[in-house]
């Protein structure tokens, strides 16, 4: 660990407790629509581009689903759940950010939200400030798993890959961070971690402050 530069972080489900306000705006955009999206699909999509969640929408429901009916509604529901305050940090991630900042480590996000949910988000958070390097998945080629969002926040950060540690909630964070020859720490959140997740990645924790206690046992 004494060779890491830079501490990649996702953003929803890892910084943020997001991912539950995602799932209950899918489930009042099915209400809304008198539709049901089962809980298998809600949790297939998680780290996706938007663009991939509709390809996955259309195929697990099938092409007379209303995708773009469905998205408008659960956007709406969403942008109004995160705007309710307070608004919902993971534990942990305030006490994180300052060891990393006494230590002299960089910091980025790479994020498969689009840039002005990221921005929104960051602020509404109160740790914009805290990531002069943020990546959005409407700023890259190809999304998660991909490793494009990854190289691009190490490119900015000046760094090379092997320089930098990401943190994770879901697979395709994780099978990303892997494609870009990145240490991948994942920190679950609603996805269990399966054979593969415990292959790929450098460790595992139940948390932010958990990874916190060990990676500072780690640099001391």
């Amino acid at each position: 660990m004494h060779t890491i530069e830079a501490v990649i972080f996702d953003m929803d489900g890892l910084m943020f407790d997001t991912e539950r306000l995602s799932q209950e705006s899918w489930r009042l955009a099915g209400n809304d629509l008198g539709l049901v999206v089962p809980a298998s699909v809600t949790l297939r999509v998680i780290g996706h581009v938007i663009e991939d969640i509709r390809g996955i929408l259309r195929e697990e429901m099938g092409p007379e689903f209303p995708v773009e009916a469905f998205g408008s509604k659960a956007n709406e529901h969403y942008q109004r759940l995160i705007e309710d305050k307070p608004f919902p940090i993971k534990p942990g991630l305030i006490e994180l950010l300052d060891f990393l900042e006494v230590m002299g480590l960089k910091t980025a996000v790479a994020t498969s939200s689009r840039s002005t949910t990221a921005e929104k988000k960051l602020r509404a958070g109160g740790v914009r400030g805290r990531f002069p390097t943020v990546v959005s998945g409407d700023q890259v080629a190809n999304g998660k798993p991909a490793p494009d969002i990854f190289l691009e926040a190490a490119r900015r950060l000046g760094l090379d890959p092997s320089k930098c540690i990401v943190l994770e909630d879901s697979e395709m964070g994780i099978r990303g961070a892997c494609a870009a020859g990145m240490r991948a720490i994942m920190v679950p959140d609603l996805i269990i971690p399966n054979d593969e997740m415990r292959r790929l990645t450098t460790d595992i924790f139940p948390s932010l402050i958990d990874f916190l206690v060990q990676f500072r046992r780690q640099l001391a």
